[in-house]
């Protein structure tokens, strides 16, 4: 169990570990209370090439403070680099657990 604190709100979540459909490692995050999803803290760049252990992660708009929030928690590590997105720069992570 993490507690995830946002902008808006103050969530307790547990992760959830998926794979979008190019096999890419997926993080979720889930609410412990009613088991709704929270947020999804990776975004999948099919273009942007990734080692087997690194996640792209999507710290702007609702998701802004996921990346502070999965480092504290030792999930992921600092970025390793960046990539474009469109108006935006995105994070690219090892993953930990």
């Amino acid at each position: 169990m993490y507690t995830l604190k946002t902008q808006y709100e103050t969530y307790d979540v547990r992760l959830k570990f998926g794979r979008y459909n190019n096999r890419r490692t997926a993080i979720e995050l889930i609410d412990l209370e009613d088991g709704c999803p929270v947020m999804m803290a990776t975004v999948n760049l099919p273009d942007v090439s990734l080692s087997d252990d690194e996640v792209i992660i999507k710290n702007y708009s609702e998701n802004e403070g996921v990346l502070e929030f999965l480092i504290e928690n030792g999930i992921v590590s600092e970025p390793v680099r960046t990539v474009s997105s469109g108006w935006v720069t995105c994070p690219v992570v090892k993953l930990l657990k």
